[in-house]
Parts: C-alpha cells; sequence; structure tokens
C-alpha cells in the first residue's frame, strides 16, 4: 500500500521567499499572505476564477489570531486592513530589477470583498520552477562552450530556513510576488496554517562598515549592470558574507570569476549567464566554492618559475653534463 494522501491540497512557495520583501515585514503579513494563499481557489468554482477568494477582514482577524498561553489572540483590524492595504500596493519587486508590481487585487463583494491573487495561476504551476535538484551551471556552459574546462559550480539550493537567509536571483516573470523563478520551491499542504507555530524571528543589526557601495559599483562596472548599493536584499547577502569573514577583495576574485565564466553564455535552459550576474547569485552560500575556484583558476594561470640550476664548484650541471661529452 502506498503511503495516504495528504488531504486539503497544496500550495507552491518558492524558497526564495526568505528573501522577498514580505519577509522583512511583522510577521503577522507573511501569515495573512499565507492564509490568502490557502483559500484561494485552485481552479474555477462558480464564479470565482482559480487564485480567487471572498472573505473579510473580521475572518482574516479570526484566521489569523494565536495562543498565548490559554488567552487566544487576534490581531487588530487596524493592523489586517495595513497588511491587505500592503499587498495590493505597488512595493520595489526586489533588489535586481526595477519593476514594480502588486500581489492581490481587492473588489468590494456583497459579502466582505473578493480578493484576486495577482498571476496566481504562474506562480502556484510547479512546472514553472526550476527542480529541486542541484542547477548545475557550468555544465551549461560545457555545452555551450566546448573550449572551456568546465567547473563545478551548482546553482544554490536554498533551504528555509531563518537562520539561513542568504540570497539567490530573480527572473522578470517573478517581479509580481518576488518570488524567484530560478530556484527550487516548497510545495505547502493547504491545512499547514491548522499547525499551531510559534515564530520568533530575530534579526541581528550589524554594526560593521561593510562597503556595499564599492562591491555593487564594482559589480556594476564588471558585469555592465546597474544594481543599487541600497536594496535590502542586495545588502542582506553582502552583509551575510562579510558575518562569515569575506572581505571587499574576495568580492572582485568572485565577481571577475563569474562575469568571465558566465558573461555572454546561454544555458541549457535558454537564459543568458547574464541574467545570473547578480548580486543574489554571486553572494549566496555558494561563495565560498565560487572563491576557491577564482583562486585556483589564478593559480593555474600564473607563469611557472624557471627552476634554480644547481651548481657544483661552480659549475652548473648543464655545464657538467657537456663536459662529458
Amino acid at each position: 500500500m502506498g503511503s495516504p494522501r495528504i488531504p486539503g491540497g497544496y500550495i507552491v512557495i518558492a524558497r526564495n521567499i526568505v528573501e522577498s520583501e514580505i519577509w522583512d515585514k511583522p510577521p503577522l503579513y507573511i501569515k495573512v499572505w499565507l492564509y490568502l494563499l490557502t483559500r484561494a481557489q485552485h481552479s474555477d468554482y462558480k464564479k470565482l476564477k482559480r487564485g480567487q477568494l471572498v472573505t473579510s477582514i473580521p475572518e482574516i482577524m479570526e484566521a489569523c489570531s494565536w495562543k498565548k498561553g490559554c488567552v487566544k489572540v487576534k490581531p487588530t483590524k487596524d493592523k489586517v486592513y495595513q497588511v491587505i492595504d500592503w499587498l495590493r500596493k505597488v512595493h520595489e519587486a526586489g533588489d535586481e530589477s526595477d519593476t514594480s508590481a502588486t500581489m492581490i487585487t481587492t473588489t468590494k463583494a456583497t459579502h466582505g470583498m473578493l480578493i484576486t491573487i495577482d498571476n496566481y495561476d504562474f506562480y502556484q504551476t510547479p512546472k514553472n520552477y526550476e527542480s529541486n535538484d542541484d542547477y548545475d551551471i557550468e555544465n551549461d556552459m560545457k555545452a555551450t562552450r566546448k573550449q572551456r574546462e568546465p567547473s563545478n559550480i551548482n546553482k544554490n539550493v536554498l533551504r528555509m530556513n531563518k537562520n539561513e537567509k542568504n540570497n539567490t536571483l530573480s527572473a522578470q516573470q517573478a517581479n509580481k510576488f518576488e518570488l524567484p523563478m530560478s530556484h527550487d520551491v516548497i510545495v505547502t499542504s493547504r491545512d499547514a496554517l491548522d499547525i499551531d507555530i510559534d515564530i520568533d524571528i530575530d534579526i541581528d543589526i550589524d554594526k560593521d562598515n561593510i562597503p556595499f557601495r564599492k562591491v555593487i559599483e564594482y559589480l556594476n562596472e564588471k558585469a555592465d549592470k546597474n544594481f543599487k548599493h541600497t536594496a535590502a536584499n542586495t545588502k542582506k547577502v553582502i552583509k551575510a558574507r562579510f558575518n562569515e569573514g569575506f572581505r571587499f577583495e574576495d568580492f572582485k576574485l568572485v565577481i571577475d570569476y563569474c562575469c568571465k565564466e558566465w558573461k555572454g553564455v546561454t544555458f541549457s535552459n535558454g537564459k543568458l549567464g547574464d541574467e545570473y550576474l547578480q548580486p543574489s547569485t554571486l553572494f549566496n552560500n555558494k561563495f565560498d566554492e565560487r572563491l576557491n575556484k577564482a583562486k585556483l583558476e589564478i593559480s593555474k594561470n600564473k607563469p611557472q618559475k624557471e627552476p634554480t640550476p644547481n651548481y657544483v664548484n661552480g659549475m652548473s650541471e648543464m655545464d657538467l653534463l657537456n663536459m662529458g661529452e
């Protein structure tokens, strides 16, 4: 007998949600967002289209309540309204693009409001995401640049761990929810919200003098890009690497190496390597691996020193050999 099927269906969540703007908001924001996703129609039903639901502020207040000991605590009406208002406003789509998008559209209904999850069909279709398997960028390079020796740089497989919020890249189509499609996904049960989870997020504020501007200006120069050093997600991944002990010179080496290896290359997924030349990819938790490859490449290209002649009584070995002829 096979394993029993999980009731209630499922939703798809990109692992890179931990790098999106909503992740930096108070916990109520992500809770409301997940509630809306789980309650949206997965297929057309009566007058509701796929990705739509009818709800109300009081209903969301009840659904997103939590327990403090034995006491049930509900978010206030104003708090819930703030979240809804934020979800339907235009936000920066992330650190890699200036494209802006809303996450929901709301319309007044007879009993509450009709909410449409923007671009729901695209983001809830698993085939639009890459596999959970490691994506080997270098194997793509091997197919498109036969002259090059392949490396072993794999796409970052992100883990949805609050202690490992280290970054990734975004595709233009993923701007709507700020969930890059170049990474794997998490399939979550629609009933997951019924589980009582106590989340305590503690974001450490770094006081170090990290050269965000220098790193991004160097990347922009080498990759012909125009990223902003002030973008929250960009600063997050750079800070994560600095906290691990890496410094500006290490960033330069990784940028130089990846620009040399990826620029102008068309990968098997049809994307140009240039699309991957962005902070979320270059500075993710594969940074150390890429740095080591960059250093290895440098050592291979260093000219070898000629051996110092071994002199015996003032004569070199070659002189001694010639004397024997």
